[in-house]
């Protein structure tokens, strides 16, 4: 019995050292490593030291080196930015706009305005919409159809009417007046001293009467005042109708608004009245008739006879 405690004993010894031995080596490893790491701290404050001291004395700072340090603080930075809460949305105060001085002359604000595109922020339109009444009636006997529009006053070279190939189509054009894109128009309206020829809203005008003039000069003028024709109105005839159309223009007084005591002379409305006959023409109505028969010669001297042997 003696001898089994024994040798157990002595196992039990070896195995505690052994322990002991690991357990001291684990140790002398961990010591090592910290070691390590503290003497690669104290190489990264001296090369840290050595890079502040050099980017003083104008020496460059190897590139690698930034770049490290530019990802760490972004790696930073992105750590601060999910720890913060998120910021509450609030609104916005729009800016003000910058108002020229006093001092700023015409040749300034002209150049600010066209940095914006306003030199060409315009429009334009030379067609004519106008109220229209269409109604059909027999005149005649053969079916006819008007058509009445309300139009400006003017005389009649300012008008076209026009039936169209298909006899099924009424056009109908008006010439635009001059007046209305005349360069000189804002001057007559507006001029004065605080408005002249190189206000930018006349020369933003005049811009606009180039592009109409451009767009609408079919070549006819020869060289003086453009005539500006509008797009056709167009009505649709319920029939086909002959292709002389009947047609003038209509002058009612006008007395709205005391316009006479205003402009100093009668005022009127003017209607233009197109007239247009359908191609059908109406057949002749057979309404009866009377007519005399005359007996031959031989018939009353045959009637005469027998009222002879009658007798």
């Amino acid at each position: 019995m003696n001898v089994v405690s024994f040798v157990g004993d002595d196992k039990k010894k070896k195995e505690a050292e052994a322990k002991a031995n690991k357990t001291k080596a684990e140790e002398d490893e961990e010591e090592e490593e910290e070691d390590d790491e503290e003497c690669e701290d104290d190489e990264d404050e001296e090369d840290d030291k050595l890079s502040y001291d050099e980017s003083e004395e104008g020496v460059q700072v190897p590139v690698s080196k930034a770049v490290d340090e530019e990802e760490e603080e972004e790696e930073e930075e992105e750590e601060e930015e999910v720890k913060m809460p998120p910021k509450r949305k609030g609104k916005t105060m729009p800016q003000k706009k910058a108002t020229p001085s006093k001092s700023a002359t015409v040749e300034d604000i002209t150049g600010d305005m066209a940095g914006i595109g306003l030199e060409e922020n315009f429009s334009h339109s030379m067609n004519f919409v106008q109220p229209n009444m269409t109604f059909g009636h027999i005149n005649a006997s053969c079916k006819t159809i008007n058509i009445e529009t309300l139009v400006p006053t003017l005389p009649n070279s300012f008008f076209c009417v026009r039936l169209m190939p298909s006899q099924a189509i009424l056009h109908v054009q008006i010439r635009v007046p001059g007046i209305f894109y005349d360069k000189n128009r804002q001057i007559y309206a507006l001029g004065g001293a605080g408005f002249n020829d190189n206000t930018h809203q006349n020369t933003a005008h005049n811009q606009c009467i180039d592009s109409i003039e451009a767009k609408c000069d079919d070549g006819s003028s020869d060289g003086g005042p453009v005539k500006i024709w509008g797009d056709p109105m167009e009505f649709k005839l319920p029939f086909k109708c002959e292709e002389e159309v009947d047609w003038e223009v209509q002058f009612f007084p006008n007395d709205e608004g005391n316009l006479i005591d205003t402009l100093g002379g009668q005022q009127f409305f003017a209607v233009l009245t197109c007239k247009l006959t359908s191609i059908e023409k109406p057949k002749p109505r057979n309404a009866g008739r009377v007519r005399v028969v005359n007996l031959p010669q031989a018939m009353d001297e045959e009637a005469g006879s027998l009222d002879d042997d009658d007798l």
